[in-house]
């Protein structure tokens, strides 16, 4: 049997959910819901902050993964709950938004579902916890502006700090001031200014990874292909390389999309043939000389005559280069992408100091480098294990991220907890301004923040409740700057110590877990589908109209629409 909620009035509709559908009362809903949100917070808490440990995520395929990146982590959970999911959304938007802060969200979003519980079982109405929420994020951005310092781009060692804090307690410790000043440098170098300042796109930064020692990471001004010359006897380097950039396969095919045949009967037919092919062939090749190139980079294959005229004349020769790298190359060197020889002029080959074939790890590249003023760089990084490579090209891409950040709104914040601890202690001194029940959702959310500096502190082995409070004595003191030192377990000045981030981290992160928490506490009630019934028709709130007959006459039972 199907079961049926019947309304007062006749007219009304009525709900048919099928037999194996189960509905879950508001209290019940919310109390999955926060539990489910919980789970990924206790996976992920005990990553956060400089000393925060690893996940090793072991697929179904035996494939392995050693990270504590929070993103990472959330992204691989094969998470089937909704609200584990929305949460996997907060982590997602952090990332794309900022490309770190990834575990605070998460974090955040799920502390502040914990004490949104505590108000629902003591009375208060959904609505009313998400207008307080909102009202103290809106208090909490006002105090970041007030507390944010400026930046701007050539205060190199800020942003080298930045980096390194991003950096922190992940598998680059040894080299994080190293990673970090290349991470500031590739940043630097390809912003450029636009309506909302400086802004680094992700695209003009290549990462490649190649086995060896971490100190031996580099960062390249152009860009290196994974693709070696395309026969030995051309030159391993080549000093001020004129680039020509073809899109195309660079062939002679005559049969190409032809259903037709050529036969030949004499040897002297076939000599005209294939003189015809060498014919081209070389035509195509000077063209390409003409213009002055000594390197030739191509998004497809080079017939085997054009390669043989290239390799005559001493030119560096690279093919089927990814079209995304040729979209660097173009940018690197100022060189046009071009699809057809015919079409390839001087003034549109790229420039570069020199081009050369190097092996690294066991594998060739070609470096393309010292290229002046190039908007395409590579961060060529070098570690001793394929998964710590993998690791460490995380820990890049978030140094690039949070320094394109910082260009972008030229403003940073104290890291060690500082910031949370500030913003908890202005939240209460606001909450007590406030005469209604909303002062208590306030003070929730300062309780919220605060778990922030409470995870740093037990991650380093540190009392929590004990570093909490000293952090408020000294924020209650004026030290606004003030944060934790999570080696000592000490209070250091942040600024002196370089544990510092980003404006746009910080305050994404309240934007992203708001979205996640509202979106949870507005659903009252939950109707899990218990399968499909056997007319097809979707299961679950089927609406009906009561006394509606097929004709449209009253009739003595519903019809499902």
């Amino acid at each position: 049997m199907s079961s049926i909620e019947k309304r007062e009035h006749p007219g009304d509709t009525f709900i048919v959910l099928s037999k194996d559908a189960k509905r879950f009362s508001k209290k019940e809903s919310y109390r999955i819901s926060i539990e489910a949100g919980q789970f990924l917070v206790k996976t992920l808490k005990s990553t956060l902050g400089p000393t925060g440990m690893d996940k090793l995520l072991v697929s179904s395929g035996g494939s392995y993964t050693v990270t504590n990146d929070g993103f990472t982590i959330a992204d691989t959970l094969d998470i089937e709950h909704p609200i584990g999911k929305a949460l996997v959304e907060v982590a997602k938007t952090q990332d794309d938004e900022v490309g770190d802060g990834t575990t605070t969200a998460v974090v955040m979003a799920g502390e502040m579902l914990g004490k949104a519980s505590q108000l629902l079982e003591a009375g208060f109405h959904p609505n009313l916890v998400i207008d307080g929420y909102g009202t103290a994020i809106q208090a909490a951005l006002e105090t970041l502006d007030a507390l944010a310092s400026e930046v701007g781009p050539e205060e190199i060692p800020i942003l080298e700090k930045i980096a390194a804090t991003a950096m922190t307690g992940k598998y680059v410790e040894a080299q994080k001031q190293l990673l970090a000043r290349l991470c500031a440098q590739a940043s630097r170098g390809v912003a450029e200014l636009g309506e909302e300042g400086l802004h680094v796109s992700m695209e003009r930064i290549k990462f490649v990874k190649a086995l060896g020692r971490m100190e031996e990471t580099e960062l390249v001004d152009g860009v290196v292909i994974g693709n070696e010359r395309s026969h030995p006897a051309m030159p391993l380097r080549v000093e001020g390389a004129r680039i020509a950039l073809i899109g195309n396969h660079l062939d002679v095919q005559f049969l190409q999309n032809v259903s037709s045949e050529i036969r030949v009967s004499t040897l002297a037919e076939l000599r005209a043939h294939t003189g015809v092919e060498v014919e081209i062939s070389q035509r195509k090749a000077d063209l390409i000389k003409a213009t002055g190139a000594n390197v030739l980079l191509c998004g497809g294959r080079v017939g085997e005559d054009i390669l043989h005229h290239f390799t005559r004349a001493g030119i560096y020769v690279v093919e089927s280069v990814i079209k995304p790298d040729l979209h660097k190359l173009a940018r690197a060197t100022g060189g046009v992408i071009v699809t057809e020889v015919e079409n390839l002029r001087a003034e549109d080959l790229g420039k570069a100091g020199v081009v050369r074939e190097r092996e690294v790890g066991g594998e060739r590249y070609t470096f393309v480098e010292g290229c002046d003023g190039a908007k395409a760089v590579t961060l060529f990084l070098r570690g001793s294990a394929n998964y710590i490579l993998d690791e460490i090209e995380r820990c890049a891409v978030d140094g690039v991220s949070v320094v394109a950040a910082i260009l972008r709104d030229g403003r940073y914040l104290p890291g060690g907890g500082a910031t949370e601890v500030e913003l908890a202690r202005s939240i209460r001194k606001r909450a007590r301004s406030i005469g209604t029940k909303a002062q208590l959702v306030l003070a929730a959310f300062a309780d919220a923040l605060e778990s922030i500096p409470k995870a740093l502190a037990e991650n380093s082995g540190f009392d929590p409740i004990e570093k909490l409070l000293a952090l408020r004595v000294a924020h209650e003191k004026g030290g606004s700057w003030l944060g934790l030192d999570l080696i000592t377990g000490g209070i250091v000045d942040t600024r002196d110590a370089g544990v510092v981030e980003p404006y746009r981290v910080k305050a994404q992160v309240l934007k992203s877990a708001l979205d996640a928490v509202t979106a949870v506490l507005r659903v009252d009630e939950m109707i899990v589908d218990g399968g499909r019934r056997d007319d097809g028709a979707p299961p679950v709130a089927k609406v009906v109209e009561e006394g509606k007959g097929e004709q449209g006459e009253r009739g003595s039972e519903g019809r499902v629409r």
